[in-house]
């Protein structure tokens, strides 16, 4: 980690161990670079990565959707410099499924993971680290369905 960043973690449905039970929903909330945040490309693979390293299974491509949508209503982001633009990336898994959603004009995107297998939190944030740079990470737990 560079000086200045923080990662502030919300203990809920961990084990001691670092692994996230399964059943749970995990939202990884980050903070940094707009022009990181705002890279498709970039953001594909350290899904992809992020998938691979705690031994989940893509169930197909993932799918891309870009922001403004004008005939859907959704005009309210504004382009960067470089004309990146807000998007969402879906990759569905055997497993279930990972979203990434951002808001680059505020510097923020977080992750949402839905899995029925356990899996390591830990591992799957030094990933997304490694790959988006942010200067600040939360994570917390969304909901719980298991029975």
């Amino acid at each position: 980690m560079v000086k200045g960043e923080t990662i502030e973690i919300n203990c809920w449905g961990f084990k001691m161990d670092g692994t996230f039970e399964k059943g749970k929903i995990q939202v990884i909330h980050i903070w940094g670079k707009p022009d990181l945040l705002a890279n498709p490309e970039l953001v594909k693979t350290a899904l992809d990565s992020t998938v691979r390293a705690i031994g989940m299974t893509p169930y197909s491509d993932p799918i891309l959707i870009t922001y403004p949508i004008p005939q859907l209503g959704f005009t309210c982001t504004q382009a960067l410099a470089d004309d990146s633009r807000s998007f969402v990336c879906i990759q569905h898994l055997h497993e279930s499924y990972i979203v990434y959603d951002n808001w680059p004009e505020y510097g923020y995107a977080n992750i949402v993971i839905n899995s029925c297998k356990t899996y390591d939190v830990r591992l799957a944030v030094e990933i997304i680290m490694k790959h988006l740079k942010p200067n600040r990470i939360r994570l917390g737990l969304c909901e719980e369905y298991s029975a």
